[in-house]
């Protein structure tokens, strides 16, 4: 059996609360998703649970592999991007100061 383990972790100020009925997770919380599997109580579940890599699954289901462990390099969509809104910041600052001086505005 080869995956990632993965241990619990705290929702943080993005993250949707998790809806338990409709057995919708957008947080790892691993006591709250054994209670409402096994409602009695009875089960007692490690601490951690693990991703399945992409190998074969008899059945199928579980997918594995969905994990994606390489983070998008974005950094130049960024920086043109931060860039352009100064410029345009920019812009609307002269065009002001413009104005200003023209006798526009007073």
């Amino acid at each position: 059996m080869t995956g990632l383990l993965r241990t619990s972790e705290e929702p943080n100020l993005f993250s949707p609360a998790n809806n338990e009925e409709a057995n919708q997770w957008f947080t790892r919380d691993l006591s709250t998703m054994a209670g409402s599997m096994f409602p009695s109580g009875t089960v007692e579940v490690l601490p951690f649970f693990l991703e399945a890599d992409a190998g074969e699954v008899p059945g199928g289901w579980p997918k594995g592999g969905q994990t994606r462990l390489e983070l998008p390099n974005k950094h130049l969509q960024y920086a043109v991007t931060w860039f352009l809104l100064a410029a345009c910041l920019l812009a609307v600052y002269v065009a002001y100061v413009w104005s200003v001086m023209s006798g526009r505005r007073t």
